[in-house]
């Protein structure tokens, strides 16, 4: 490791930040997937009626 000139320090760090950054994006999809689904059950006029009477 020492015969090339690599910033051995910045590219794992770089390595680390890429990986957490695709870690969140896949969380962040599933909880929008999960948040698509609970709003598939939702009555829409229960939602205009609960307007109304608030």
């Amino acid at each position: 490791m020492n015969s090339v000139n690599v910033d051995w320090q910045r590219e794992i760090s770089k390595y680390i930040e890429d990986r957490v950054r695709k870690e969140l994006i896949r969380k962040y999809i599933e909880e929008g997937k999960n948040n698509l689904t609970k709003m598939k059950n939702i009555n829409n006029s229960d939602l205009i009626r609960e307007d109304r009477d608030a």
